[in-house]
């Protein structure tokens, strides 16, 4: 008894002794750092239209103010993806590509953003589709003859993407995007 009695006070004294020194026996990790997500990440995308795909047409950064207003650039519309279907509005239509045609960085404080498209015959018919720097989808179809137009009211800055669609898969429209701050339409062309 007097032995199992040093062995159990041995044995207690190491465990003290151990717990004194920061021990006790379990050895612990510290937690996983956690890692904020970035806040820059915007909805997924919706359907067949991909805004993390580079753009066809390119990437232009504006400010509000832009001196090169308006600023242009020739697209291309049309592609597989039926975005009647993707139900972002009743005015979202046309057949238009996975990515977007253009993409716009935009910065600063404005009233207003207007985005309309132009085609090389006027017999053409386009549609037109941008999703904002908030994750809104605008249309258009029509807005002047067969030219579609989109004005976004006081946009947040960050990342817009367009894209310009055709109204059958097979069909490619040739003609200008038009990105502006002023009162500039398919009528009224600088």
């Amino acid at each position: 008894m007097k032995r199992y009695s040093l062995l159990m006070l041995a044995a207690a004294l190491l465990v003290i002794a151990g717990l004194a020194c920061g021990g006790g026996g379990v050895e612990t990790q510290p937690p996983a750092p956690t890692t904020a997500p970035p806040s820059n990440v915007q909805p997924p995308a919706t359907g067949g239209l991909d805004y993390t795909l580079e753009p066809n047409f390119g990437v232009e950064s504006l400010a509000a103010g832009f001196a090169s207003d308006p600023y242009m650039v020739s697209v291309t519309s049309g592609g597989s993806v039926d975005v009647d279907g993707l139900d972002l509005g009743s005015d979202c239509t046309g057949y238009a590509t996975s990515a977007p045609d253009f993409r716009i960085q935009w910065s600063g404080s404005s009233s207003n953003l207007r985005i309309f498209f132009v085609a090389d015959d006027e017999n053409e018919d386009a549609t037109l589709i941008v999703n904002d720097a908030r994750g809104n989808y605008y249309c258009n179809d029509d807005f002047s003859g067969w030219n579609p137009l989109v004005d976004i009211p006081n946009p947040a800055e960050g990342q817009i993407d367009i894209w310009v669609g055709s109204y059958s898969s097979s069909d490619y429209v040739a003609g200008t995007l038009y990105v502006t701050e002023l009162d500039y339409d398919p009528d009224n062309l600088p």
